[in-house]
């Protein structure tokens, strides 16, 4: 099974939660807005992606099983 993340940066405040919380997934791009490294993952990789989640404060992020 595998993991697929979606974000919406053009509401991201560039707070980096998601980016501390999986830095192989997360990044800031030049602007401060997140990008994705990676669409989907593992889902050996759930705990992380779910911190990520729940640490963004504007809520710009979500996923979907696979």
């Amino acid at each position: 099974m595998t993991i697929r993340i979606k974000i919406e940066p053009t509401r991201c405040e560039g707070f980096g939660n998601c980016v501390n919380a999986a830095p192989d997934i997360f990044e800031l791009d030049a602007d401060g807005r997140v990008r994705l490294k990676k669409e989907t993952v593992a889902d050996d990789r759930m705990d992380v992606v779910r911190r990520a989640v729940y640490d963004c404060p504007v809520n710009v992020i979500s996923y979907a099983q696979e």
